[in-house]
């Protein structure tokens, strides 16, 4: 279960969107490379119509062998990412203070914070496949106190309660539930949870040659060898993601690496692997899987923000702060709709329309969630439930693989 938990399966959907999209891209401009070859070709008789066909269809098993190890390869290497953010945080005392308010903070990711402090308060941030998973928190509830296991009626009345006091009682009260800057209001982590951190480091470097295997996979059957290199970068981006001496998520480029990695490299290699060419559906699939990936890095910043900033992890939310930090996030939720409707107009698809009103429909959620967390109105103290913002925010990346899934259906 420990091991479940430092997957963090709720956070996979980042690495599997990208591979869907890119996979998507590459069918439809396979479709379209077919159309003009069978045009070209069939005038010079069936014979030649038949020969085309057979090409195809031996072409088609290999397709699908290759986009099933680019999924491979994008899990394996977002688990070892994972662990590896664990052991990297674990050893350098960061989720030190997950451990002390697991048990009163579980089942209740809420933070009381004004408009005032929201102004200048900092945010902190996550490794670039460390978006918050909420995994473990079900299974420590059992160990908070009986309060904390009230029926929802008496825990209505306590949120009630909270909404009228000012911020000096909200204060006491989080003190009294043993939470201070220092600590997070995510879920526990191995190392920090006391799991050996060998051992952890050990399921990370077995799930990143799990991946190692896959691409090598992909480099044989597609003879891009340059695929090395890519790999190569991977590993690299998510070892110094927070270890390391110098870790560059702990100065503002957490959000570059998670658009270069779970945008970009995910979904352009993706296409490319399976149609050998990049195509404009296949960029406007990367924008749009990178931003929404960062609009979930951005809900683990605002949740962890006083954690962070007290543990020296200055994020690019701890550097804008929770307003500006707000501001992004709405921006980037915009720019992945803007993406998906480019899309949908250069492919002319009905139902990728439909697929574009869903993802927009989730969009609209998250900006309310980020409006409610930045701009609280009349600064007035306001209850923030990340679990319910993560949740949303995986759904928009979801919502945006079944969009461009649905701009292959033709009419």
């Amino acid at each position: 279960m420990k091991l479940l938990q430092g997957i963090r399966p709720l956070t996979l959907p980042l690495s599997i969107t990208p591979v869907l999209i890119g996979g998507f891209s590459a069918l439809e401009a396979v479709r379209a490379s077919r159309v003009r070859s069978m045009k070209e070709l069939c005038v010079m008789g069936d014979q030649a119509c038949r020969h085309v066909q057979h090409v195809q269809s031996q072409a088609n098993a290999g397709f699908f062998v290759i986009w099933a190890l680019c999924f491979a390869v994008a899990l394996f290497m977002q688990i070892a990412a994972n662990f590896a953010n664990d052991y990297s945080d674990g050893v350098r005392g960061t989720d030190a203070g997950r451990t002390a308010v697991a048990g009163a903070a579980a089942g209740a990711a809420t933070v009381a914070s004004s408009g005032a402090a929201a102004d200048g308060a900092s945010s902190g941030a996550a490794g670039p496949a460390d978006p918050a998973d909420q995994m473990g928190q079900a299974g420590q509830t059992s160990q908070t106190n009986p309060v904390d296991q009230a029926g929802p009626a008496h825990q209505m009345s306590q949120m009630g309660q909270a909404s009228r006091s000012g911020p000096s009682d909200q204060s006491n009260q989080s003190n009294q539930a043993g939470q201070n800057p220092s600590q997070s209001r995510g879920p526990s982590r191995l190392v920090a949870s006391g799991t050996n951190p060998l051992h952890v480091l050990i399921a990370s470097i077995v799930c990143a040659a799990l991946a190692c295997e896959a691409g090598l996979g992909v480099i044989a059957l597609t003879g891009q060898w340059w695929f090395l290199a890519v790999g190569v970068a991977c590993l690299l981006a998510a070892w110094f993601y927070v270890g390391g001496r110098h870790p560059y998520g702990y100065h503002g480029l957490g959000g570059v690496a998670v658009f270069v990695f779970f945008g970009v490299v995910a979904t352009l290699g993706t296409e490319f692997a399976l149609a050998s060419r990049i195509t404009a559906m296949g960029i406007c699939g990367a924008v749009s899987a990178g931003l929404s990936a960062c609009v979930v890095l951005g809900v683990n910043n605002m949740r962890d923000i006083d954690a962070d900033a007290a543990n020296g992890k200055r994020t690019l939310t701890v550097i804008l702060g929770r307003r500006r930090a707000a501001v992004l996030m709405l921006l980037e939720l915009l720019m992945s709709i803007v993406a998906l409707c480019a899309a949908v107009g250069v492919l002319k698809s009905p139902l990728g329309i439909c697929g574009a009103l869903l993802a927009f429909s989730m969009a609209i959620v998250c900006a309310s969630d980020a409006k409610e967390c930045g701009f609280p109105d009349d600064e007035e103290p306001v209850s923030v439930d990340f679990r319910a913002m993560f949740r949303h925010a995986i759904g928009l990346s979801v919502a945006l693989a079944i969009a461009y899934a649905l701009c292959l259906i033709t009419m």
